[in-house]
């Protein structure tokens, strides 16, 4: 490395002061004419110590960053970081999951407490059965044949097999009460057109070809080792009864439950209704329902009337789908299957929100202020589409960390009040916490959607049909967020994320839904282009640069227009505190404010790529490196700051723009 840490470590020649400044109230720094562009202070906290390593470790000095931007910031990254096994690669946020992985690991193995919840106990008793992979195996055929039972048996296995005597409609209500994908999956979510309300979306199943663990599944259960034999017969008998339709899924349609009925004359809609929620809710004939793959549905009954091969595949579907929880990495299962009782006992052990989210949430105000002075600044957009945007990102809704139900216990009681026997086997219980959640989601059809969000990832989201962005508690540490630094470090940081996530409300995808989430044009045909030739542009610019810039565009136009937006609002910031700038980091006394806060943008997105094939080539996500090095070569303050020559690499010619000119 070229550069050393050797002017943060001579503070006995300076005199250290406790800055007591509007942006940051404690903030420890020291006195150091080098740091002219900082008012001539260093913090000196140990926060910003760990972040400056992280930078000086990551970057190469002997890049120009007017030559190769990521370069000069993460040259160096590859040495320090490979790409763990079924990754395709490796990114700062790869390592903070590292550590939530050990985090959530040690609250699963932690021992009862008097302070845990029931559903803590719960969780806490799913993961210790997850993990005794030897129990499981013991008595797993035994659990998952009198899991069968529940619903009626599985005759592949069973030559005395006892048909069912009621409708197919009714067992497959049933079924899918338990199960939410055997032979017809279904899912809850809000109406495409109308987000006051919610759709349940219904759909054939048997289009997922469930061969893929059969052997494996046959020796588990010590079956009849023709099982995949006997699969794919039944399989082959699916295909020759609907013919050339088993290829393709077309045709959709959405109405009321009253009117969709009428539609199918040989699927009794209402009947798989009525047993879906029995004991669940009242069935209402105005329940909105949407049915895809029209074409094969209608013609589900010349399969479904043959009631032994129905239940056939689907007790293979449902043994599947219990299985396969007993062969998931269990520390990631269990949060995932778990989300709220582990997002509480995750931000009870191990996030400040009194300290964290406040300051997060005064970042989310200025960059939607900033955003609205963008989009009121875009002279091609005309006045109609204008005022449409602002009223958007005037509704557009916010969740930092989790909202205020999370640690409501009335609330929490009725999700998870699930009665477990500890001498459950594990397939049991977990089939047990499956059916009440899929009972929960059925419970809300006919109540209107209300935005919250939970997720224990490192992570944050926008979601377009309740326009609202959520800001993850995992992933508030370095190098996105961190107390006791400069503001730069967090704006550059966490903010650039979250106008990203603002961003996608208006992407090339996010633009098309109204301020309720609904999807609607609300833009005019003449803005409307003006757009599209804008976000052209992008797609050209990433295909130049070898990456697909179709596939990815959503992203980059997230990813520019993110960025911009972050440095408009953090220079807002500065200018409301009445300062100018704020301390340096230690080692990096030399640049300038500009500098440090793109270089701590791309920092974040240092990443390393695997060697080998990719297992994600469709992903939307460019690759995370080239990500921040276009954005930078989009935006003139970079070349600004880093007095970058037109023409240079990293100030190209044209650049690309849709909301700024």
């Amino acid at each position: 490395m070229s550069r050393q840490l050797g002017p943060c470590l001579n503070f006995k020649i300076l005199i250290i002061v406790l800055i007591l400044s509007p942006t940051n109230a404690k903030l420890t720094t020291i006195v150091d004419p080098a740091a002219e562009g900082f008012g001539n202070h260093v913090c000196v906290t140990k926060e910003c110590a760990k972040i400056a390593a992280m930078l000086i470790l990551n970057m190469d000095e002997k890049v120009k960053p007017c030559d190769d931007f990521t370069g000069f910031v993460c040259g160096n990254y590859d040495l320090r970081y490979d790409v763990k096994p079924r990754q395709d690669y490796h990114t700062p946020a790869h390592s903070i999951g590292q550590a939530l992985f050990t985090r959530l690991q040690l609250l699963f193995e932690a021992p009862p407490s008097p302070a845990d919840k029931p559903w803590h106990a719960l969780t806490k008793t799913y993961y210790q059965k997850c993990i005794d992979k030897a129990a499981i195996k013991a008595n797993g055929e035994q659990a998952i044949f009198g899991l069968l039972d529940e619903i009626g048996g599985w005759p592949m296995i069973e030559p005395q097999w006892q048909e069912f005597s009621t409708s197919w409609e009714e067992y497959m209500g049933m079924v899918n009460q338990k199960y939410d994908d055997s032979f017809l999956k279904w899912k809850l979510e809000t109406n495409l057109y109308n987000v006051s309300e919610y759709v349940l979306h219904l759909k054939p199943s048997y289009l997922d070809d469930p061969r893929e663990f059969a052997h494996e599944f046959a020796g588990f259960l010590d079956v009849d080792t023709d099982l995949f034999a006997k699969l794919k017969i039944l399989l082959d008998g699916f295909v020759s009864a609907l013919g050339s339709e088993i290829s393709t899924c077309s045709g959709e349609q959405t109405g009321p439950l009253k009117l969709l009925k009428e539609e199918f004359p040989h699927f009794d809609l209402e009947t798989y209704v009525r047993r879906l929620l029995d004991g669940i809710i009242p069935v209402s004939p105005d329940l909105t329902i949407t049915i895809s793959c029209l074409n094969v549905f209608e013609n589900l009954h010349h399969i479904a009337k043959h009631k032994r091969d129905l239940a056939s595949f689907v007790g293979l579907k449902a043994a599947l789908q219990i299985y396969k929880e007993g062969v998931e990495n269990c520390v990631g299962y269990t949060a995932n299957k778990f989300l709220e009782p582990v997002a509480q006992m995750y931000t009870t052990k191990y996030f400040d929100y009194d300290g964290v989210a406040p300051k997060v949430k005064e970042m989310i105000a200025l960059i939607r202020e900033s955003l609205h002075e963008t989009i009121n600044n875009a002279t091609w957009l005309d006045d109609p589409t204008r005022q449409h945007a602002i009223k958007k990102l005037k509704e557009m809704k916010e969740i930092v960390a989790y909202s205020d139900t999370l640690f409501n216990d009335t609330i929490m009681n009725q999700k998870w009040n699930i009665p477990f026997d500890p001498t459950d086997h594990f397939y049991t219980l977990s089939a047990r916490v499956k059916h009440k959640k899929l009972a929960n989601k059925l419970a809300t059809w006919n109540k209107t959607p209300k935005f919250d969000m939970i997720d224990n990832d490192v992570n944050a989201y926008h979601t377009w049909r309740q326009n609202g962005i959520y800001v993850g508690a995992a992933i508030l540490e370095l190098p996105y967020y961190q107390s006791n630094v400069p503001d730069y470090v967090n704006f550059a940081g966490i903010g650039h994320v979250i106008a990203h996530e603002f961003m996608h409300g208006f992407d090339n995808n996010g633009r098309l839904y109204d301020e309720k989430g609904n999807y609607r044009g609300w833009w005019t045909k003449n803005t409307s282009e003006k757009y599209e030739a804008k976000a052209q542009c992008y797609v050209e610019q990433y295909d130049n640069h070898g990456l697909n810039g179709e596939n990815t565009l959503g992203e980059n136009i997230a990813d520019n227009v993110g960025g911009k937006v972050t440095y408009y609002a953090y220079k807002k910031h500065l200018m409301r505190q009445g300062v100018e700038t704020e301390p340096a980091l230690p080692g990096f006394e030399k640049y300038t404010l500009d500098q440090m806060f793109f270089m701590l943008q791309a920092n974040k997105m240092c990443d390393v790529m695997t060697k080998g094939p990719l297992r994600n080539p469709n992903d939307p996500h460019a690759r995370s490196h080239m990500r921040a090095k276009i954005t930078a070569k989009n935006m003139k303050d970079y070349s600004r700051a880093f007095h970058c020559p037109k023409g240079s690499p990293m100030n190209p010619q044209k650049k690309c723009s849709i909301w700024q000119q």
